[in-house]
């Protein structure tokens, strides 16, 4: 059986932080190093992992961060994934040594010129797609062209599915369909799963998880 993984991004409190994992999250993603309404503290941060049980991987998020910052953020709160979601080089990687790494593409003006810079570089675990359009980095709430996405998965030199994760205003009503047509490693949600801005919903978040784990159960 498929088994997507899901991550819940943007968690900006403890109690969120312990919904999302009792909802069924594969992943909780923090905002550190950003301009961007949902960065948090390293304080606040630290509260939100004492939340997290080992199972579930905790991830930081930067945009154009100096390696060494990020470095001594992963070390100190003891992440298990960075995610990488601004205009970082690939040359990048060379200082992040040791860690694991996602790098987010966004698709503005299409995949091609940023996927041929990251698709190889030796590091990466996942690639993050979504088509890009808003005023942040990310958790816009805009809807990605999952066509664009699709016709990456087709062709000659196809992204792995195994290696891909999807964003771009996914919601408990059409992440399904997402899924059933891309079968990506993961999904990462942020705003489709919120109130307002940073604060999360636990409705939103066990009906987006219980969506998954149902398409998972039929493809």
């Amino acid at each position: 059986m498929h088994r997507t993984r899901i991550k819940i991004c943007g968690i900006t409190r403890p109690e969120d932080a312990a919904a999302a994992v009792d909802a069924g999250a594969d992943a909780i993603g923090m905002i550190l190093h950003a301009n961007a309404p949902r960065m948090i503290s390293a304080a606040i941060a630290n509260e939100i992992i004492d939340e997290v049980p080992d199972e579930v991987d905790v991830v930081g998020v930067f945009v154009d961060a100096p390696p060494d910052l990020i470095v001594q953020m992963a070390d100190d709160l003891e992440l298990d994934q960075v995610q990488l979601h601004g205009n970082e080089p690939p040359q990048i990687v060379e200082s992040l040594a040791g860690l694991t790494i996602v790098k987010a593409i966004r698709g503005q003006s299409g995949f091609d010129n940023e996927l041929a810079r990251w698709r190889d570089v030796l590091g990466i675990r996942a690639l993050l797609l979504e088509t890009g359009r808003g005023a942040h980095a990310g958790g816009n709430g805009i809807e990605s062209d999952w066509d664009a996405l699709a016709a990456l998965l087709s062709g000659p030199n196809p992204i792995d599915r195994r290696a891909l994760i999807v964003a771009g205003g996914l919601r408990a009503d059409n992440v399904a369909n997402v899924i059933r047509r891309l079968q990506p490693w993961s999904v990462d949600v942020s705003s489709g799963v919120e109130t307002s801005i940073g604060i999360k919903s636990i409705a939103k978040m066990r009906a987006f998880c219980d969506a998954v784990r149902t398409t998972d159960h039929i493809i």
